[in-house]
């Protein structure tokens, strides 16, 4: 209970911050916080349905739309 009270407190100090941990972060005890199997990865083709697809394609268009392209201005200095 007093670690959870610990926690919240800790969070609530942090709150719109983020606390970024790593598999070497240790505790105050010194032990190590994450114990993580090491990283595997798989390479491999996936065939998407349609619906994945159109979805994928959806997303993309909405990051499309949402970049902002500013128009050149060309500024004239005039100095007195």
């Amino acid at each position: 209970m007093v670690t959870i009270k610990a926690v919240l407190r800790i969070q609530g100090q942090f709150e719109g911050r983020i606390i970024r941990r790593t598999l070497d972060s240790k505790d105050c005890e010194g032990k190590t916080l994450l114990n993580l199997p090491l990283c595997k990865q798989i390479h491999g083709i996936l065939t998407l349905t349609d619906r994945e697809q159109q979805i994928i394609e959806a997303l993309a268009q909405q990051a499309k739309d949402r970049l902002v392209v500013a128009p050149l201005y060309i500024i004239r200095l005039t100095l007195i």
